[in-house]
């Protein structure tokens, strides 16, 4: 074969390739998190209105990386955002308010005004949330996410705890019940001390546990 013979096979081949990624994966969310050194956080989201499983099913994968990345920080951080993400579940229905409103320790944290609530200019965090197109592909969602660097320890779990939040806000009653029950089904699994989710295989453990809890909630 000529050589612009093996040239064509190569471009059809890396055409293939990237055709069959793009088909793969369908970006069905995009939450911009920034936290100011002072001030309280904002979250805009793209579409400003996703479709309510969605909406659920970005906050529980990023919470699921976040736990993922979690394992190479301190101890303490690691608790805080099973306290966080636990207490969401246990006040979920308690008083009124939003979400943080409702979790004692969450509360607390955005009540505080003792100390800056990020490194100066702000820390901007951006979760690309993504469903798989092809049933033989198991996770069926995940997200891609970017962290702020520099920026506080604290904030990475921070980041995660506003995501839910406003994803109860923006939910309909009927909806909040929905997602109550696949975040209760996700927090049991996923900070299980039966279950050590190590490196890709847990981090797609964990998506794979996202959807699937999302999928049962809001099947009815």
């Amino acid at each position: 074969m000529p050589w612009w013979g093996w040239l064509l096979l190569l471009v059809a081949a890396i055409w293939g390739a990237t055709s069959f990624v793009g088909r793969t994966r369908d970006r069905r969310a995009r939450a911009l998190i920034h936290i100011p050194e002072s001030g309280q956080p904002t979250i805009s989201l793209r579409p400003p209105s996703p479709l309510p499983a969605d909406l659920a099913l970005l906050a529980l994968c990023y919470a699921s990386k976040i736990r993922w990345i979690l394992r190479n920080e301190p101890p303490m951080i690691q608790q805080l955002h099973r306290e966080l993400c636990g207490e969401l579940v246990d006040f979920w229905n308690e008083g009124g308010g939003d979400l943080i409103d409702r979790s004692p320790t969450a509360a607390a944290v955005r009540a505080a005004v003792d100390a800056p609530r990020a490194v100066t200019g702000g820390e901007s965090f951006k979760v690309d949330l993504f469903r798989t197109a092809y049933r033989n592909l198991t996770n069926k969602g995940y997200v891609l996410n970017t962290l702020p660097k520099p920026g506080l320890a604290a904030n990475i779990p921070w980041s995660s705890i506003h995501l839910f939040n406003v994803a109860f806000v923006l939910s309909a009653d009927s909806d909040r019940a929905r997602f109550h029950r696949a975040t209760s089904a996700w927090f049991a699994a996923a900070y299980s001390d039966a279950v050590d989710y190590q490196g890709l295989a847990g981090l797609n453990a964990l998506f794979a546990l996202s959807y699937a809890s999302v999928a049962e909630a809001y099947a009815t």
